[in-house]
């Protein structure tokens, strides 16, 4: 590795670029998930999920590389936050994608101007399943299963796909932590 190559290296570490982006989108999917626990406010709150996500995201990593003297690197955060937030004032597609596509779009945007693999690879994870998710695919065979076994039909507000996408939502974030032990394993060792 040369300098340049090592100093990019701690550049990135420093502003924590590969483990906010994951942690705050894997967040931002959990509480898209659990947004049907709230009934009827789960339609409005959709709406406001990814912009607020993208906000949270551009917020965090300003304050990151403020923090460390840095700037914000050519990654563009603001703008892609302008964009989420457009986007979903559409209402096609907060009714048919859900807020967690724009999630994943957020992470594979971020993913993509970062070069990194983990990030864009876990968001066209998130945008692709999350309109799969959002149509109960999963829990319209759930709901067959439990009337063969049962009889009845067990309706409740969050179903086994809101139960998928939020296990998505932790992987996420669970991936995110350990990019964040890895870079400040490198700041460490780097000292």
């Amino acid at each position: 590795m040369t300098t340049l190559e090592a100093l990019e290296t701690k550049v990135r570490a420093t502003r924590r670029v590969s483990s906010i982006p994951l942690i705050v989108s894997g967040v931002g999917t959990i509480v898209a998930a659990s947004a049907s626990l709230l009934g009827d406010l789960d339609f409005a709150l959709g709406f406001v999920i990814a912009p607020g996500t993208a906000f949270v995201l551009w917020a965090v990593m300003k304050a990151t590389a403020t923090r460390a003297g840095l700037g914000m690197g050519r990654e563009r955060y603001g703008l892609i936050a302008l964009i989420i937030a457009a986007a979903s004032l559409l209402p096609v597609i907060s009714w048919l994608l859900g807020p967690a596509f724009l999630i994943g779009i957020l992470l594979l945007t971020v993913g993509w101007r970062a070069e990194d693999r983990r990030q864009w690879g876990s968001g066209l994870l998130v945008a692709a399943a999350s309109p799969l998710l959002g149509y109960s695919f999963i829990q319209n065979q759930v709901y067959v299963l439990e009337r063969a076994v049962t009889g009845w039909y067990w309706f409740t507000d969050m179903t086994v796909d809101h139960v998928v996408l939020a296990v998505i939502g932790l992987a996420l974030a669970a991936l995110g932590i350990r990019e964040a032990r890895r870079e400040n394993a490198l700041l460490r060792q780097r000292s």
